[in-house]
């Protein structure tokens, strides 16, 4: 019988339980932000320009970005892992980073100021990743096919796709345009016609902050659980050949 596939019980419960550990760490960095949510909506009745929200977002991001270009930089050295390819979110992170600080810019510098800022971001990441795109795309590849992957991909679409669609204004105009608040329209004297926007914005918001939360935890899961597996089946075969 092969050992190294068919480990002891406590074993199988000691991987259970570190991975059980990794998803409430992951868990637990993916809700809090929404908690963070809560409390602004709660204490503030909106989400403010510069608040906590849009705070938490541009953290999330400059970390993701971080995290990844630390990924990439370890997988480089150990020369193990699509290295060019998480330097590609990395890049990606730090261009969404930017974009979300377009306000700042427009205070500290001049309107639209992000734009040239994200184009060097671009120029920066088109430079380090098409000097050999071979390799490029050799680890684009790897990683597609991936639990890091999956799970930045995912991460990503939802920001740029997912949370844009639902913080489109004619859906919440015509969600609003329902019955019900046709009659809540037509009993209250002075209705106040901020309500969409604010319901709005608190949907985009969150769903921005989940997905980079979802990016920032990405960059570290798969990697956790795929060492610990490999930890313990090199460890289980080593005693299967010492048996022998």
């Amino acid at each position: 019988m092969d050992v190294s596939r068919n480990p002891g019980a406590k074993s199988q419960v000691r991987r259970l339980v570190r991975a059980a550990a990794v998803y409430a760490a992951a868990g637990a960095a993916m809700i809090l932000p929404a908690l963070a949510l809560v409390f602004e909506v709660s204490v503030a009745k909106d989400i403010p320009e510069g608040g906590i929200a849009e705070s938490l977002q541009t953290c999330l991001l400059f970390l993701s970005a971080v995290a990844w270009a630390s990924l990439a930089a370890r997988s480089r050295r150990d020369g193990k892992g699509p290295a060019r390819a998480y330097l590609f979110v990395a890049f990606a992170s730090l261009g969404m980073f930017v974009r979300e600080l377009d306000g700042f810019f427009d205070n500290v510098l001049w309107h639209g100021a992000w734009a040239p800022i994200d184009a060097a971001v671009l120029a920066a990441a088109a430079f380090a990743l098409l000097r050999d795109w071979r390799a490029t795309l050799a680890d684009l590849a790897d990683f597609a096919e991936s639990a890091h992957g999956l799970m930045a991909f995912a991460a990503v679409f939802s920001a740029v796709a997912f949370s844009q669609l639902l913080g489109w204004k004619g859906i919440w105009r015509t969600l609003f345009d329902i019955e019900p608040w046709r009659q809540v329209r037509a009993s209250v004297l002075v209705y106040d016609q901020n309500v969409e926007r604010h319901v709005k914005n608190v949907v985009e918001d969150a769903l921005e902050l989940f997905s980079y939360s979802s990016l920032l935890v990405a960059a570290f899961v798969p990697r956790l659980l795929v060492h610990r597996g490999a930890g313990a089946a090199r460890r289980s075969g080593k005693s299967g050949e010492e048996a022998a």
